[in-house]
């Protein structure tokens, strides 16, 4: 009788806080890529969605917006979300939108908000791998684009633990996609247990 074989679950590879100060400090004077990085370090967006987005989907009025919405065009099974934009990712916006002008990028709502920087078209998702490589080589690490996507989630459940937020947030369609986020430290868990079980002999 043939044993069946279970699936492992591969944990995700995130970015501790060390690292992601280092890959961005790294690419300080590269201000597309590092605005492309912070931008999936703090929405969690795929690559294709980054790569897709406009200018009109950061810009409304003339103001950055503080909710961006991952229009259904561009979001993996057309289905569109919104996510809170935070106060760092708005000011860098702010700078990107006024350095991408300088360098005679088109500034139309529908223009791509990430170009290449020689042709100025729309950044493609290998392109972004690519930049991911080369700031992975650099610093020794070897981090690809849904390797932010994963430490934003990671990050977003160990400060809230609800785990439907991340799923909404990262845009999955069920929770069983979502449940890899809950990889939990040692010393997290025993924490956790620690304040669990007093909390019951106490009553």
């Amino acid at each position: 009788m043939a044993k069946s074989k279970r699936r492992k679950i591969q944990q995700p590879r995130v970015l501790d806080e060390l690292q992601q100060r280092i890959l961005l400090e790294a690419l300080n004077n590269r201000e597309r890529d590092r605005m492309l990085v912070l931008f999936c370090l703090r929405t969690g967006l795929r690559n294709a969605e980054a790569c897709g987005m406009n200018i009109g989907d950061v810009l409304k009025f003339g103001n950055i917006v503080t909710t961006l919405e991952v229009r259904a065009e561009i979001a993996k099974n057309k289905v569109s979300r919104r996510i809170p934009l935070v106060n760092d990712v708005r000011d860098a916006l702010h700078d990107f939108l006024t350095w991408k002008t300088e360098q005679g990028e088109k500034d139309e709502l529908d223009s791509p908000l990430f170009c290449t920087l020689r042709t100025k078209n729309r950044l493609a998702p290998r392109d972004f791998q690519r930049i991911m490589e080369a700031a992975s080589t650099m610093l020794g690490l070897r981090f690809t684009p849904h390797d932010l996507r994963h430490t934003f989630g990671t990050e977003l459940y160990r400060a809230t633990h609800d785990l439907e937020s991340v799923r909404i947030a990262l845009g999955h369609t069920s929770l069983h996609a979502t449940q890899i986020y809950m990889h939990t430290s040692p010393d997290i868990l025993r924490q956790r247990f620690e304040t669990a079980f007093s909390r019951q002999t106490q009553d």
